[in-house]
């Protein structure tokens, strides 16, 4: 074989092995409030949220290691779509408070109820649909909604509320419900290793005077690899509480360890 004819195989087998590698469909890692799941046999553990493990590369399961004993929920995520073109998700998840809520009812250092309010045995289901579009190869835009529910052994008194930013809404369900949770995320990157987040969330809360909760939510991420992944920036709440409407502006901060 000649240097032509040698030089003519290589670039075919390049070649092809180009177009395979755009067939076959990439890892996807750090996919937390997207449609995708995590590749079969990958844990991504998070310092604030829910932990992930990768069951089967459509099938995702979440749970707090920490927290899973004193507020036990489980988020269970579904791929039902391919990763190319529109890609669709359901999410579903299950919370238990009732632990959580009877240790912090008391006066003093980690008390944020007050010791006179009994809860009951309580629960809520949440289920909702993920649908996210790839823009490029390194942007994607993600829209949820999800309605959450609470079953409840008795009442809830009123006055019982953590009228705090971030916590109240996701509590409302078990005063009010059903609560309409609905959103939208971009995501991107700006360099190799810094990319970006940016999205909106609105908790839709029944009763006399149906409420509106709003959180907008940006920050800057710098991924190390498939390893380590860094969030910091900002959350903007926008809420009616019981004492009246208020804006917060928090620090928005994560560290995620993938393997």
């Amino acid at each position: 074989m000649n240097n032509k004819k040698l030089f003519l195989f290589i670039i075919a087998i390049l070649t092809s092995l180009s177009a395979l590698s755009q067939r076959l469909p990439a890892p996807e890692y750090w996919t937390g409030g997207t449609a995708l799941t995590l590749p079969d046999n990958r844990f991504e553990i998070k310092l604030f949220g829910l932990s992930s493990y990768g069951l089967t590369d459509r099938l995702e399961i979440s749970a707090h290691p920490l927290m899973v004993w004193l507020m036990p929920q489980v988020r269970v995520k579904y791929r039902w779509s391919g990763k190319d073109g529109l890609i669709l998700a359901s999410e579903h998840q299950i919370n238990y408070p009732t632990l959580l809520l009877d240790l912090i009812s008391r006066k003093g250092i980690g008390g944020m109820i007050s010791p006179e309010f009994d809860f009951p045995q309580m629960i809520s289901i949440s289920n909702g649909l993920l649908v996210s579009a790839k823009l490029g190869p390194s942007a994607m835009v993600t829209g949820n909604a999800a309605i959450l529910f609470a079953l409840r052994t008795g009442p809830v008194e009123e006055n019982s509320t953590i009228d705090l930013p971030v916590i109240y809404p996701r509590l409302a369900a078990y005063y009010h419900s059903p609560v309409i949770n609905t959103g939208f995320e971009f995501r991107g990157k700006l360099f190799s290793s810094v990319g970006g987040q940016i999205g909106a969330e609105c908790f839709i809360i029944p009763g006399d005077d149906e409420n509106i909760f709003a959180e907008n939510k940006g920050v800057l991420t710098w991924t190390l690899r498939t390893r380590w992944q860094f969030q910091a920036g900002y959350r903007l709440c926008y809420g009616k509480y019981p004492f009246g409407s208020q804006w917060h502006l928090l620090p928005a901060f994560e560290i995620i360890n993938g393997f």
